[in-house]
């Protein structure tokens, strides 16, 4: 079992630490290359894939079908490729070795589906007629086939509950001849803007979002000191997180720092995240503050409160949005807050914001599932009690986030992997994470191989549970052994 943890890393403009890829790690792990944006990855990566689809002459197999409840049958199987010129016979030869009437049934083998962004779910899921949602080609997918994804992006949540692929024949979910595939959690924003104060724009957006980013670039979820996400600067927890002051160890419920002095507007409603337990952060809500004053109270209290001298925090919300790249959503009136870059309206800029936790999920019914070559962009997957589940090859950027912009103040949703017995990670990256980036607790006989843990946790918000980049243990667990 090996990975890498890494949380810090040389900014690049405009100062997002860059994206590591599955090539980087396998030629030098501890070294980091320019950024790589999200739209890198709409794009093919290899000319020769830029062939029309009709240059793939695919064909699929006939089989024989046998039922007999006293009949040993050996079929074997001689086939031609399918060619533009010719279309070649296909010889079968069937062997029968039994006593009992016997009935056969030829059919097609649909071994393997097709999806495509421009495709149609009433298609036959062949590489020429498409299917368009992933979840159509789960939907018809059986033990040892595989779903193959055209490049492009796709934002749905697939159900893969009821899918059982078996040892030797998993269902797999794929990149077609390694095409650039995005599997996106995030919606589109296209709202129209009015100004709100100075260079704080705002826009009516329905749905709950808790993450956003301008023309593919991350913004910084407003916060209190300032600091921007996902550079150098914002590990630095001595510049980018609050200190109280040193009387402040027995006060469970309230905060005293001179530097509030300088907050020259109420605090209250924000959520303070406070690494108030040894290596773990909590997190609360202002109740009190009145601006210039180095005091406020929150609520509720902290568990695990430990009485260190001082202690670090910061603040995230609406009233302290005031500065370029910040941005905040207010679910009760459904209002989204942005100062943009430069400042200026961002009326026809690319607007993003997460919608969603996972992309893929399979509950806890589900087993022998392989997904190889996916690039997953503000989502990530959940597969709690399912054995044999396979991840290689895939990118998790930005995977999880908090909800804290709607007022939670528990830990974010994690990818979740939990007792998930014979689970394979390997060759993967977990980038830019505001949480734990992948828990795979009492999963047994697991292995996690040369994947790459990149800027995660920053917050370690721990909501009644530990923090951690990466949590792998099999049954016993620890606690199981007392």
């Amino acid at each position: 079992m090996a990975g890498i943890a890494q949380n810090s890393g040389t900014p690049s403009n405009p100062g997002v630490a860059p994206p590591q890829t599955r090539q980087d790690r396998r030629t030098d792990k501890n070294s980091l290359k320019k950024q790589i944006p999200i739209s890198y990855y709409h794009e093919m990566k290899d000319s020769r894939l830029r062939q029309p689809i009709e240059d793939d002459y695919s064909h699929a197999l006939g089989v024989a079908t046998f039922k007999s409840d006293r009949l040993l049958a050996i079929m074997i199987s001689m086939t031609a490729s399918h060619s533009p010129m010719l279309m070649r016979p296909l010889f079968t030869t069937v062997i029968l070795v039994g006593l009992f009437p016997l009935l056969i049934t030829w059919h097609l083998q649909a071994s393997d589906l097709y999806v495509s962004p421009n495709g149609d779910d009433t298609g036959t899921g062949a590489i020429h007629s498409p299917l368009e949602t992933i979840q159509e080609g789960v939907n018809r997918a059986l033990a040892g086939d595989t779903i193959f994804l055209r490049a492009g992006s796709y934002h749905e949540t697939v159900n893969f509950m009821g899918k059982y692929g078996t040892s030797g024949a998993p269902i797999s979910v794929t990149s077609y001849n390694g095409e650039a595939v995005i599997l996106d959690g995030r919606i589109a924003i296209g709202s129209s803007w009015t100004q709100h104060s100075g260079k704080i724009y705002k826009a009516d957006v329905d749905e709950e979002i808790w993450q956003l980013w301008v023309d593919e670039e991350p913004m910084t979820l407003a916060r209190w000191p300032n600091s921007q996400e996902w550079t150098d600067e914002f590990w630095n927890q001595s510049t980018s997180w609050a200190w109280t002051d040193v009387d402040n160890s027995a006060h469970n419920g309230w905060i005293e720092d001179a530097a509030l002095t300088s907050v020259d507007t109420s605090l209250t409603g924000c959520v303070m995240v406070m690494n108030s337990d040894r290596w773990r952060s909590r997190a609360s809500v202002v109740d009190s503050h009145i601006p210039g004053t180095d005091t406020f109270t929150y609520s509720p209290m902290l568990p695990n409160y430990s009485h260190f001298t001082t202690k670090a925090y910061f603040l995230t919300g609406l009233p302290v949005l005031d500065s370029s790249r910040e941005w905040f959503y207010q679910a009760g009136t459904k209002t989204l807050f942005l100062w943009a870059d430069d400042g200026l309206d961002p009326t026809g800029r690319r607007i993003m914001g997460k919608n969603q936790s996972y992309f893929m999920d399979g509950g806890r019914d589900a087993s022998h599932l392989t997904f190889d070559g996916l690039t997953f962009v503000g989502t990530t997957v959940r597969f709690r009690d399912c054995p044999h589940i396979s991840l290689v090859n895939c990118d998790f950027l930005y995977p999880v986030y908090s909800k804290r912009t709607l007022g939670s103040y528990t830990d974010a949703i994690y990818t979740d992997l939990e007792n998930c017995d014979h689970l394979k990670v390997i060759n993967c990256t977990f980038q830019y994470s505001d949480g734990r980036p992948l828990v795979a607790v009492r999963s047994d006989y697991p292995v996690v191989e040369n994947n790459l843990f990149f800027q995660t946790d920053y917050a370690c918000l721990a909501g009644g549970s530990n923090s951690y980049t990466c949590l792998l243990y099999t049954s016993p667990s620890p606690r199981d052994r007392g």
